[in-house]
């Protein structure tokens, strides 16, 4: 078979430091990959340092598809990284909660049509992923799926020679997960190269025929999918002890006939639904359904939540001022990730868990090191605290942002998709954790096997009509 890439004693570093040392690896043509391995181990690195992200110090790289007068800093015209983590809307006017604030969006807010150039709804994945509907709506009103939607059309109409992507399935529902891996399927079979990481085994297309396993940043196993070997399942050591918050109230939630619209289209239809004190809720629906809308009507980030009848522990929203709410609450999504972008440290990030806003306390007290301290330990990670953020692996970004809402130990924790990009192994131990120090709880997630065992009502939201 003919060599596609190979890395031969290849040695990666980023910003000065040293990611991977000696890698050796080889791809031939018919194959397929896929990164595995557990959360922070390099498989984000390792697809940066394939598309030159990072810098090649010793070794060699041999991309056998491109042709030799390729230079390294050309790599990626032709290689694509797709990870799905970055917003599509960046930039200091765009916050958090204007995803929700319709009267704040300005008339220049980018719009579906503004991000894909003109090339792009001219090739056949636009037709195939059903953009056509999509064209006019903004960008930061997207849904998970529909975002990932719209990524993979924009990368895809630049004909990449090479596609990797990095746990595209994070965050999608069931059906819409399907959809992907068939598509994905599709691409290989027309002869896209694709190489993927996933944390999830059954999200892995059919089509992938090798994997290869990474732990702290080295190559532990590389073959055929159908040999790779199973993963340790070590036990974590013991449980924060963490006195659980008095709840002195009976209602924590109730919504009355709940309306969302923006811009005549119906996100939320006479939703009414009561979290009572001590109660453990699994909120589920497809993507779209509306549950990132209705958790912001509960977290104080959706300024509708006073057009409607919402009780928040025993007394009316509208008798409680945004901080006084959000202090009550734990809560945690994936798109906090794309917030945290500046220079803090991990145990800084997590100590902006006590004032609810991006701000360090300017005043810590005992308790609040013990907290922090302890939550990294559960996992084993004490050696994040010291580092920056945002140089951590995505799996590891998301872990510190859910301890983050863990760490004050609210009365109400709301929990969004907190297992996207970690492993099998974490998410265990983070469904240990919050089992032994969930008061009050809303979860959401798409896969049933994350759902903790603490949980026993569920709420189902469906898509409302056209």
């Amino acid at each position: 078979m003919k060599e596609l890439l190979s890395l031969s004693n290849a040695t990666y570093f980023r910003l000065g430091k040293q990611v991977f040392k000696n890698l050796n690896w080889q791809l031939y043509e018919g194959e397929s990959w896929v990164l595995l391995g557990n959360t922070g181990s390099g498989k984000t690195s390792l697809m940066q340092a394939l598309c030159g992200s990072l810098s090649l110090k010793a070794g060699t790289a041999a991309y056998h598809f491109l042709s030799p007068e390729v230079p390294r800093w050309q790599l990626p015209h032709h290689i694509h990284l797709v990870t799905f983590t970055n917003r599509l809307v960046d930039g200091p006017s765009h916050y958090y909660q204007q995803r929700f604030n319709i009267s704040s969006k300005e008339d220049h807010t980018l719009t579906v049509r503004d991000y894909l150039q003109p090339a792009d709804t001219e090739s056949n994945y636009f037709r195939i992923l059903k953009l056509a509907e999509l064209l006019d709506k903004e960008l930061i009103m997207l849904s998970n799926g529909q975002t990932r939607r719209v990524i993979l059309a924009k990368a895809l109409a630049a004909t990449p020679a090479l596609l990797l992507l990095d746990n595209p399935f994070a965050g999608l529902d069931l059906e819409t997960r399907k959809a992907l891996r068939s598509f994905i399927d599709a691409l290989i079979h027309s002869g896209q190269r694709i190489i993927l990481t996933c944390t999830h085994a059954t999200d892995i297309p059919t089509a992938f025929t090798h994997a290869l396993v990474l732990q702290d940043c080295e190559i532990i196993f590389s073959g055929k999918r159908t040999d790779i070997p199973g993963m340790n399942n070590a036990s974590a050591p013991f449980i924060p002890d963490f006195e659980k918050p008095r709840a002195d109230f009976t209602i924590a939630v109730e919504l009355q006939n709940v309306t969302v619209a923006y811009s005549e289209k119906k996100i939320l239809d006479k939703v009414s639904w009561t979290v009572r004190a001590g109660e453990k809720w699994a909120l589920q629906g497809p993507n779209g359904s509306g549950k990132s809308t209705l958790l912001s009507l509960i977290n104080a980030d959706n300024p509708q939540a006073y057009a409607n009848e919402i009780i928040l522990f025993d007394q009316p929203k509208s008798s409680a001022s945004i901080w006084q709410i959000k202090k009550r609450i734990g809560y945690y999504s994936p798109e906090l990730q794309a917030y945290f972008t500046e220079t803090l440290t991990v145990r800084e990030v997590l100590l902006t868990g006590f004032t609810d806003t991006w701000l360090v306390p300017k005043t810590v007290s005992a308790e609040q090191r013990n907290r922090v301290h302890n939550l990294l330990t559960w996992f084993n990670k004490q050696d994040l605290l010291p580092r920056v953020y945002a140089h951590l692996s995505s799996g590891e970004q998301r872990l510190v942002l859910l301890l983050r809402a863990l760490v004050k130990n609210a009365e109400l924790l709301i929990l969004d998709e907190p297992f996207q990009g970690l492993d099998a192994i974490l998410i265990e131990q983070c469904k240990k954790l919050i089992d032994t120090l969930s008061n009050t709880l809303i979860f959401v997630s798409h896969y049933a096997d994350e759902i903790p065992e603490c949980i026993t009502q569920t709420f189902h939201l469906n898509t409302p009509p056209d």
